[in-house]
């Protein structure tokens, strides 16, 4: 009776610290819970900052005629427009309870490329004649459930690639095993960070086929490693004559692409022009590239000095 109530005793002991250690690991994960970032502006040289609550998207005029709150993305509503439309691309989603963002949608103008379409790269789910992306920016269900397990956090906690279809997880730091496993490393460029571009044919290489090219482009900080911005992209042009159509100033020539990289062997086929939207996620005036490796030209693409 002794051995058997002395074991009985071990057991419950042992399932107490089991508990205890599940209960402290939960508490660690959630307050050490991964941020996004603090704030969220869009394009080069004209930097201009984008609303990050419901309340603030209504007050600067976005809107929408679609109220369906969409698993792993939430409303998105569109600015100047109730539907999306070319003049003003981006698309943002909120949780319609919490008014917290939770992704960040664009749509292009013409035709991408047919095999990140049917990758799953791009979809048709926001409008039936213009192909779209959208990267979450929370877990699946914080899209729409009136609690939230990340309503803390002003941006969220990860970047998801057209979730609930394709699900590509970016990764959060440029340690992760998964980014160099999956990207190939670019350059390091002031307000942006180190550039990584996925081939979805040749990764961890590059094909150096612009239909090749992953349409969701992150940026790592010099200093911590951790993720600093995003930008899309695609192999056509979307800006016009009078207008950027709210993407980045000017379309960019193959040339110019490749300054994101570090390769003397950077050139494209089937594209002579690129069309590139920037999202920053955190303060971008405070991100420098001067780790003492890097070697910065003229207009400022930094490279290993060993590349």
């Amino acid at each position: 009776g002794i051995n058997a109530e002395y074991g009985t005793q071990k057991t419950d002991t042992r399932m107490l610290s089991l508990v205890s250690v599940a209960l402290v690991l939960f508490i660690a994960n959630y307050v050490s819970a991964f941020s996004l970032g603090d704030q969220l502006h869009r394009s080069v040289g004209k930097y201009v900052a984008l609303p990050t609550t419901l309340a603030s998207a209504a007050s600067a005029g976005w809107s929408t005629r679609d109220n369906t709150c969409v698993p792993g993305r939430g409303v998105t509503l569109w600015l100047e427009s109730d539907v999306p439309n070319t003049e003003n691309p981006l698309g943002l989603g909120f949780n319609p309870t919490t008014g917290l963002l939770t992704s960040i949608s664009i749509i292009i103008d013409g035709k991408v490329p047919a095999n990140l379409m049917s990758l799953g790269w791009w979809e048709n789910t926001l409008s039936r004649n213009m192909p779209s992306l959208t990267v979450g920016l929370r877990p699946f269900e914080d899209a729409c459930n009136a609690t939230m397990t990340t309503s803390k956090l002003t941006l969220g906690d990860r970047v998801i690639v057209n979730p609930g279809r394709l699900s590509w997880p970016v990764p959060l730091t440029s340690t992760s095993p998964t980014l160099k496993g999956n990207y190939t490393r670019g350059a390091c460029i002031a307000e942006m960070g180190h550039h990584w571009i996925h081939d979805v044919v040749a990764a961890p290489g590059m094909s150096w086929d612009a239909n090749n090219f992953a349409p969701v482009v992150p940026m790592y900080d010099d200093d911590n490693g951790e993720i600093n911005a995003i930008f899309f992209t695609v192999p056509s042009i979307q800006q016009g004559l009078l207008s950027t159509h709210n993407w980045d100033g000017i379309p960019l020539i193959n040339k110019l692409m490749c300054q994101n990289f570090c390769s003397s062997q950077c050139t494209f086929s089937n594209t002579h022009t690129w069309s590139t939207l920037h999202l920053y996620f955190r303060d971008y005036q405070n991100k420098k590239c001067d780790s003492p490796t890097l070697h910065c030209n003229a207009i400022g693409s930094c490279c290993e000095t060993n590349k």
